[in-house]
This record gives structure tokens, C-alpha cells and sequence, in this order.
């Protein structure tokens, strides 16, 4: 049975899952990734997220297409 999360978070063209959206419990929102494979679970605030994005930038670490 396919099942599917109403707060599951996809990417816009492939709808590849990014993780669970989810509230904290001090009110703030959060991304919820699972390890692939295992039962681990990360739980990652949009601010913390935002900042990783930018350091990452400014480190120069930043995605070009085809790093992957």
C-alpha cells in the first residue's frame, strides 16, 4: 500500500522527498530527514537550515550541477 504524508516536503520538479515537515516543541519549524536505510532520524530547524546554506556559500562549498 502506498501511503503517502500530507507534510512530506518534495522538490518542485522531481518530487524527490526532502523529509517531514514538522513543529518543534518551542514552536518552531523543522525538517525531519530519515537516514536512507536505517532508523535514524535528524531533526533541522529552517533557521539552522538557512545558515548551513549560507556558510556552506560563503565557504565555498557550494553545489554546481555536478557534484553528485
Amino acid at each position: 500500500m502506498n501511503k503517502t504524508k500530507s507534510n512530506m516536503l518534495y522538490t518542485p520538479k522531481l518530487k524527490i522527498p526532502l523529509g517531514e515537515i514538522i513543529v518543534t516543541s518551542n514552536g518552531s519549524h523543522a525538517l525531519k530527514i530519515k537516514k536512507p536505510n536505517k532508523s535514524d532520524y535528524e531533526e533541522i530547524t529552517v533557521d539552522s537550515l538557512m545558515s548551513l546554506i549560507y556558510s556552506s556559500k560563503n565557504e565555498g562549498n557550494t553545489y554546481r550541477g555536478s557534484d553528485f
